[in-house]
């Protein structure tokens, strides 16, 4: 299960007291189950059942006051998501490469790198840098060996994703305790594009194995947030 930081003075805000209650329940929603760069490519359906109610994300987004954006592409993003979760981006953090690397595709890069010139750094952020350099030298349960690629499979993106996903199970308290022995997986894997997919999906998500099924055929098409919705259907579906 991902864990994420959550805003507890909130409901001592008056933005978000003024809000429906329908709404509110909508931000949290937007919170939990956008992808890591706070970007989430809305399934109003889907959504709305599991509020259990009829949202006008529309008149959503506009209640929130610039909080939260329609992007060009349609989809939604919580616009302060990452600096709240992350502090200060960098490609030196394993951890931030998955997240810089969907801020680019989502092309707001840009606009979050520049958010950070408007404030100071946060004692959270500051918490986080020392955390970042503890895990830095390894967690209690695992190893400082490293991952064994198949013949032609390695490469800086293949590596930025296991090495995100890794981080992501350290920081959860369930370190991979070999890389190298969870390299023997990798042979169940079609190709290191589809291997690289899985490993940022698990990382989106939470997920603590690596299993080819997350993103196989025309599943490598969809979103993090596309994937997670249409498991709920299926879920619903094997329900009725």
């Amino acid at each position: 299960m991902a864990k994420r930081f959550t805003e507890t003075t909130k409901w001592d805000d008056s933005w978000f007291v003024d809000l429906p209650s329908e709404f509110k329940a909508a931000w949290i929603y937007l919170c939990d189950c956008c992808d890591i760069a706070g970007v989430m490519d809305l399934s109003e359906r889907l959504a709305n059942f599991r509020i259990g109610s009829d949202i006008d994300w529309e008149e959503f987004v506009n209640a929130t006051n610039g909080r939260v954006e329609m992007l060009e592409n349609g989809k939604l993003w919580i616009v302060g998501f990452c600096e709240f979760q992350y502090g200060r981006l960098t490609e030196k953090c394993n951890a931030h490469l998955a997240v810089i690397r969907l801020l680019n595709k989502h092309g707001i890069e840009g606009r979050v790198r520049e958010g950070y010139l408007k404030g100071t750094r946060r004692v959270q952020d500051k918490d986080k840098d020392k955390d970042t350099d503890k895990d830095k030298e390894g967690g209690v349960g695992e190893t400082n060996d490293d991952w064994k690629f198949p013949d032609g499979w390695e490469s800086p993106g293949l590596r930025s994703a296991l090495d995100g996903w890794a981080d992501m199970r350290r920081k959860i308290k369930k370190p991979v305790k070999s890389k190298e022995s969870t390299s023997k997986l990798f042979k169940k894997f079609e190709s290191a594009d589809h291997l690289a997919e899985v490993a940022e999906f698990c990382e989106a998500n939470g997920y603590q194995g690596l299993k080819p099924e997350y993103c196989k055929g025309d599943s490598r098409e969809l979103s993090a947030a596309q994937r997670t919705a249409r498991n709920a259907q299926s879920v619903l579906e094997r329900m009725n």
